[in-house]
């Protein structure tokens, strides 16, 4: 998810010209792409949380 617009930007591409060229599907991708990482970003964090820990220990 993070990849490509990372190599874009190493590679001396600029943000704002990527912004400006981007039509409606870009901006409809870029958003579901952004809320895909946010929410696995959300998921590693409350995967530790003791309430969860505590969850799956009672699971058994």
């Amino acid at each position: 998810m993070v990849v490509q617009p990372r190599g874009y930007l190493l590679d001396g591409g600029s943000p704002v010209d990527a912004l400006a060229r981007a039509g409606a599907l870009d901006w409809l991708f870029g958003a579901s792409r952004a809320l895909h990482v946010g929410a696995v970003l959300t998921a590693v964090a409350l995967m530790f949380r003791p309430a969860s820990n505590a969850y799956f220990r009672g699971r058994r």
